[in-house]
C-alpha cells in the first residue's frame, strides 16, 4: 500500500496542470461554503451589535425590585452580568416650550449600567459621583433650554401624584380639568453636569414620557425606592427557568405570561399572577443572540444559506469528481498492470481516496484562509459603504469556529463524494480490460448516428464532430451541467437585480416631492408657511383635512364594496376626507384637471380610486378599483363637525395633487380649496403635513432643523432614504454577483479542466486522422463545430432554466408590484457572449498544442 501511495504522490506531480486545476476547484469550493457560513456569522453579530447599542446589551429588566431583593437576582447562578437604576425623582422645568414635558426626571445609574443600556454620549463623559450629571440633548432642541457642560443646577426633586398616587414615566403629563396632577417635594440638590448624551432609547424614555431624562451616578441607593435591575444570562437555553426563579412563580406561568402578553391579554392577566416584580424581555437581543424567531425569520435565513451551500456544493462535486474521472482514465492501464501484479480492489480504491486525501489537504487550508480573507475585504468595503449612507450603520466580521468545522466537514464531504464514484469505477475494471483500455469506447452505433443534416450543413467534420460528442458523451456531461448551472444562475441573478431596481425606481419616482415635514401642533400651518420661503424650494403642497360623514355614501359604499366582493359583506362607514393643499398647488393642480378657481373653489374633486390587497375567491392579490360610480355635478348631503352641508362634485379623476400619490382613504378623497377648508375646519386640531420638492433636499432639512428645532417636525426626507436604498441594493450587488462570479470560476475550472485534459487523451485519435490525409484545415473546423455542438447544448438547457428561474423571481415580486414579466435579455445575452468566448478560447489554447505534435510520435505513445 505504501509503494501505491508513493506511486499517487509521483502521477499527481507529473500531472501538475490537472493537479493544480483539481485543487483551485478544491480551494473555490472550500471558500465559497466558509464564505456562507462566515457571512452569516458577521450578519448576526452585526444585528446584535446594533439591537446592544440601540436598545442596551441586556436580556430581562425587572421592574421596581425592592433593594433587600437585588442579593437574591446577583446570586442566581445564570445572571453573567447585572446593571441597576434607581428612579430619583423629578424636578420642575420651568420655561419649558413643551407643554406636555414639564419636567426633568433624575434617574441614577450604576457605572456598567452607562456603557450597556443604550446610551449615545455626544459631548463631555459619564458621571462619576453623585454630584454629576448628564443631561439629554433633547432639552436643548425641544424645551429650548440651553445648558452647557460646567454649569451647575440646583433642582427641587420630588414625585408626581393624583389623589395620593405616585406617577412614573410611562404615565404621561395631562392638564384636564377634572384631573389635578401634584408635585410633591422631597429633597433639593446641586448637580453638576459634565455631559450631553442623544435622548434615551424608549427602554429609558418612551416618547410620551413627562420628564427629561437627566442621569447621576448612582453611588448609595436611597432606602425609599425601588430598583429597575436589568440582567444579562450565562445561558438562553435556560432563561424561562432562570426567569421564573426570579418571579418566583413556576415555568408554566410565566410561559402563559409571555402568550398573553404576545396576543394583548397580559393586563387582564397580571391581576393573577402570583409574580413578585413587573419583568420586560430584550425580545430582538434575545433572538439575535439566541437565533429564535416565531415568524420563521431564522428559518428563512438558514434556508437560504442552506441552499447556497448545496448549489455550492453540487457544483463542486461535479467540477472535482470530473477531475478524478479524467485522473482515472488516464491512469486506467496503469490500474489494470497494478491489479496483474496483485493490487486489490480494496488496495485500487483506497488509493483513488489517498489521491483525494492529499489534494484535500492543500486545497482546503487555503480555501478557508482565503474565504475568511475576500469575507473581510468583503465586508470592509460593504462597511465603508455603508456608512457613508446609512450613518450608524456597520457590519462587523465575525468569525464563528464552529461554522468553520462545518465548512471542513462539508468541503471533506464534497471531495469524499467526488472521488467515491472514480474509486469504485477503478477497483470493478479487470486487468485485461484496463491494459486493452477498450472499455470506455463501447458503445452501440444507433447511438453515434448523427442527423442526415448535420452532414448535409457542415459536412463530413460536422458528422465526426457530433459523433465524438455523443461517443464521449460521459465525458462531456458534467461540463455541459458546470455550464447550465453557471447561465441559469447568473440569468435568475441579473433578473433579480432587475426587478429590485425597477421597483425601487417605480417607488420613488412616482413622488413629486423629495421631502416631508410631519406636525400636529397648532401653529404648524404658520410655520410651514414660513419654511416654504425658502429660496431652496423649487414647489410645495401643505395637506390639512377634514372628515365629512354621510350616509349617502356609507350606503353608497357598502353597495359597491359588496359587489366586488361577493365572498365577505362590507359594514364599516366610510369618513371620506376632505384635504387641502395650500394656494400654490391647488391652483397648479386644477389647471393640470383643466378647472378654473372660481368654478370649483366651493366643490370638491373626488380622487375616489382605491388600492388594496385582498384574498378574493381563495386568491390573494392587489386590485385597484373606483369606490363609487359619482359623477360631474353630483350632490352629497353630508356633515362636517356636526354642521348640515351638500357638496358638490367638481370633476372625478384618479389624478392626485403633490402628497397623495401613493396614498390611499378607503373611503376616498375630495379635494378642496384653503377658502373651503377654512369655512370648515376643526380649530382644535390644525396639523398639517408639507410636501417638499427641493434643489437639495438635505439643505432645507439643516434650515428647518436649525430654525424650529430638531424634534419640532418628524422630517421624512426622500433623497436619503433614496441614497440608502441604493447603497443596500448595492451591498445586495456585490453578494449576488460575487456569489455568481465564483460559481462561474468553478464552472470554469471544470470546463477547462475537462475539455483540455479531454483533448489530450484524444492526441492518439486526433493523430490517426491526420495520418488518414484529414487537413489542418479540416481538423480546425471539426474541432470548432465540436465547441460550437458543445456550446449549444449547454445554452438550449441553460437559458430557458435561467428564464424559468427568472419567472419565478418576477412571481414573487408581482405579489407587491406587479410590473409584468421581462425576459432578462441582457442576462441572456451575456451568457451566450460569455460561453462562446470561454469554449473558443479553451479550445483554441488546446489546438495550439495538439498542432505543434508530432503525428508519428504521438501515435508510437501509449499514454500521455
Amino acid at each position: 500500500m505504501e509503494l501505491l501511495n508513493k506511486l499517487t504522490i509521483k502521477n499527481l506531480s507529473l500531472n501538475k496542470k490537472r493537479t493544480i486545476v483539481t485543487i483551485i476547484g478544491i480551494i473555490l469550493a472550500t471558500s465559497l461554503i466558509t464564505g456562507v457560513a462566515t457571512l452569516l456569522t458577521s450578519f448576526q453579530k452585526s444585528a446584535v451589535n446594533i439591537v446592544k447599542e440601540s436598545a442596551g446589551n441586556y436580556h430581562y429588566e425587572f421592574i421596581d425590585v425592592p433593594i433587600e431583593d437585588l442579593k437574591y437576582i446577583k446570586d442566581n447562578r445564570n445572571i453573567e452580568n447585572l446593571y441597576v437604576i434607581q428612579n430619583i425623582g423629578y424636578s420642575k422645568l420651568e420655561n419649558s416650550e413643551n407643554e406636555y414635558k414639564p419636567y426633568l426626571y433624575i434617574t441614577g445609574f450604576s457605572e456598567n449600567a452607562m456603557g450597556n443600556l443604550g446610551l449615545k454620549l455626544l459631548e463631555g463623559r459619564f458621571p462619576k459621583n453623585e454630584n454629576e450629571i448628564v443631561i439629554s440633548k433633547h432639552i436643548q432642541t425641544n424645551a429650548k433650554i440651553e445648558y452647557e457642560i460646567g454649569d451647575e443646577i440646583t433642582l427641587d426633586i420630588g414625585k408626581r401624584t393624583i389623589d395620593g398616587e405616585e406617577l412614573n414615566q410611562n404615565n404621561p403629563y395631562s392638564e384636564e380639568e377634572n384631573v389635578e396632577e401634584k408635585f410633591e417635594k422631597e429633597f433639593t440638590k446641586t448637580y453638576k453636569i459634565v455631559g450631553v448624551i442623544e435622548r434615551p432609547n424608549m427602554n429609558v424614555e418612551n416618547y410620551s414620557a413627562p420628564g427629561y431624562t437627566v442621569i447621576t451616578y448612582l453611588e448609595n441607593y436611597i432606602n425609599n425606592k425601588k430598583l429597575d435591575v436589568y440582567t444579562r444570562y450565562k445561558d438562553l437555553k435556560i432563561q424561562d427557568k432562570t426567569t421564573s426563579q426570579i418571579l418566583g412563580i413556576d415555568e408554566k406561568e410565566l410561559k402563559e405570561l409571555n402568550t398573553n402578553e404576545a396576543e394583548g391579554t397580559e393586563q387582564k392577566n397580571t391581576e393573577n399572577s402570583n409574580k413578585k416584580y413587573e419583568y420586560e424581555r430584550n425580545d430582538s437581543l434575545i433572538r439575535w443572540e439566541n437565533m429564535e424567531f416565531s415568524e420563521g425569520t431564522t428559518t428563512m435565513i438558514y434556508s437560504v444559506a442552506t441552499v447556497v451551500i448545496l448549489i455550492i456544493m453540487v457544483t463542486s462535486i461535479f467540477c472535482i469528481r470530473n477531475s478524478f474521472a479524467i485522473s482515472i482514465t488516464e491512469k486506467i492501464k496503469q490500474y489494470g498492470m497494478l491489479a496483474s501484479i496483485g493490487a486489490t480492489s480494496k488496495q485500487i480504491r483506497k488509493n483513488v481516496l489517498y489521491e483525494a486525501f492529499i489534494l484535500a489537504v492543500i486545497g482546503i487550508p487555503i480555501g478557508i484562509i482565503s474565504g475568511l480573507g475576500a469575507i473581510f475585504v468583503l465586508l470592509k468595503i460593504i462597511s465603508n459603504i455603508l456608512k457613508s449612507n446609512l450613518a450608524e450603520f456597520e457590519i462587523l466580521f465575525g468569525v464563528n469556529w464552529i461554522a468553520i468545522l462545518i465548512s471542513i466537514i462539508l468541503s471533506v464531504v464534497t471531495i469524499y463524494l467526488s472521488a467515491r464514484s472514480s474509486a469504485k469505477k477503478a477497483a470493478k475494471i479487470s486487468p485485461i480490460e484496463a491494459i486493452r483500455s477498450n472499455k470506455d469506447i463501447k458503445i452501440k452505433s444507433k447511438k453515434i448516428k448523427s442527423p442526415k443534416f448535420i452532414k448535409k450543413l457542415f459536412g463530413i467534420g460536422g458528422e465526426i464532430a457530433y459523433k465524438n460528442l455523443k461517443r464521449n458523451n460521459k465525458k462531456y456531461r458534467t461540463t455541459v451541467i458546470s455550464i447550465v448551472v453557471s447561465v441559469a444562475i447568473f440569468i435568475a441573478m441579473t433578473s433579480f437585480m432587475g426587478y429590485a431596481f425597477k421597483t425601487r425606481g417605480i417607488y420613488y419616482n412616482d413622488y413629486k416631492y423629495n421631502l416631508v415635514l410631519y406636525n400636529s401642533n397648532n401653529e404648524s400651518y404658520n410655520k410651514m408657511l414660513e419654511i416654504a420661503k425658502n429660496p431652496d424650494i423649487e414647489s410645495y403642497s401643505i395637506m390639512r383635512g377634514i372628515g365629512f360623514e354621510s350616509e349617502e355614501l356609507s350606503n353608497h359604499y357598502s353597495e359597491k364594496r359588496n359587489e366586488i366582493y361577493s365572498d365577505y359583506e362590507v359594514d364599516r362607514t366610510p369618513l371620506l376626507e376632505l384635504v387641502s393643499f395650500g394656494e400654490q398647488e391647488y391652483e397648479r393642480y386644477i389647471k393640470e384637471l383643466g378647472l378654473k378657481y372660481e368654478d370649483v373653489k366651493d366643490k370638491i374633486i373626488l380622487c375616489d380610486e382605491y388600492t388594496e390587497y385582498v384574498k378574493i375567491n381563495g386568491e390573494s392579490k392587489y386590485s385597484t378599483y373606483r369606490i363609487y360610480d359619482y359623477k360631474k355635478g353630483n350632490t352629497i348631503q353630508g356633515k362636517i363637525q356636526d354642521k348640515e352641508i351638500k357638496v358638490e362634485i367638481a370633476a372625478v379623476t384618479n389624478k392626485k395633487p403633490k402628497g397623495l400619490e401613493n396614498s390611499y382613504n378607503n373611503a376616498g378623497y375630495g379635494i378642496i380649496s384653503d377658502e373651503f377648508f377654512e369655512k370648515y375646519r376643526d380649530d382644535k386640531y390644525t396639523g398639517a403635513n408639507m410636501y417638499i420638492e427641493a434643489k437639495d433636499a438635505s439643505k432645507v432639512q439643516e434650515y428647518v432643523e436649525k430654525e424650529f428645532s430638531k424634534d419640532e417636525f418628524i422630517i421624512y426626507n426622500l433623497d436619503e432614504s433614496k441614497k440608502q436604498e441604493e447603497a443596500m441594493y448595492l451591498v445586495i450587488a456585490i453578494f449576488l454577483y460575487g456569489f455568481i462570479t465564483v460559481i462561474s470560476l468553478i464552472g470554469v475550472t471544470n470546463i477547462f479542466n475537462t475539455i483540455t485534459t479531454n483533448m489530450e487523451l484524444r492526441q492518439k485519435e486526433f493523430a490517426n486522422l491526420k495520418s488518414i490525409g484529414m487537413t489542418k484545415k479540416e481538423f480546425n473546423k471539426m474541432i470548432r463545430l465540436e465547441s460550437i455542438f458543445y456550446g449549444l447544448k449547454s445554452l438550449i438547457i441553460g437559458v430557458p432554466a435561467g428564464i424559468g428561474l427568472s419567472y419565478l423571481i418576477y412571481d414573487a415580486f408581482a405579489k407587491n408590484a406587479d410590473m409584468g414579466y421581462i425576459l432578462p435579455w441582457q442576462g441572456i445575452l451575456i451568457s451566450i457572449v460569455a460561453v462562446a468566448i470561454l469554449i473558443g478560447g479553451i479550445m483554441r489554447y488546446s489546438l495550439n498544442k495538439i498542432n505543434k505534435q508530432n503525428i508519428i510520435e504521438t501515435i508510437r505513445k501509449d499514454n500521455i
